[in-house]
């Protein structure tokens, strides 16, 4: 509750106070042992996204940290999970996420990179999470390709909303 009452308020351009504000929810999820306090952790993710998406600014590299970390998660359920959250921001959301474009691109990585290095063992999710990751990278880089990301910056820039 009280991220979200932090970010109900806009951050000053060149300031990071989101960013090391929302910092100890990458340090627990990296750091936890406990399957349920890492779903806690991703549940409070997707929560402030939802309800402050468009007041997150230097936050987003913190929580697209959370959300990288999740995707070489041993649990499926929680890479499942982040990946959710991920592909909304992405198909949904992605003009709030121009200039944190690397952080996307890296995270999308992550989920990929986890399929490809899953143990055989591993459920057929973590595959079609790493197919479907990739699919995304290439609307990303399709999207950076045509000038669309480029295009959204100017026009934020423009609109006196860089972050």
């Amino acid at each position: 509750q009280l991220s979200l009452k932090f970010l109900q308020r806009d951050e000053l351009r060149d300031f990071n106070f989101q960013r090391m504000f929302l910092k100890p929810f990458e340090v627990i999820m990296s750091g936890s042992r406990v399957m349920d306090i890492r779903e806690l952790v991703l549940q409070c993710v997707d929560q402030l996204i939802q309800a402050r998406a468009a007041n997150i600014r230097s936050g987003w590299k913190s929580l697209f940290a959370v959300l990288s970390i999740a995707a070489n998660d041993r649990v499926e359920a929680i890479v499942s999970a982040a990946f959710g959250i991920v592909t909304r921001l992405v198909t949904s959301q992605s003009d709030l996420l121009v200039f944190d474009f690397p952080e996307v691109v890296n995270s999308l990585l992550c989920f990929a990179g986890a399929g490809a290095s899953a143990a055989p063992s591993a459920g057929s999710g973590t595959t079609a999470t790493s197919l479907e990751a990739l699919s995304l990278v290439t609307t990303c880089a399709a999207s950076l390709g045509s000038g669309a990301v480029a295009t959204q910056m100017a026009k934020q820039v423009s609109d006196g909303q860089q972050p």
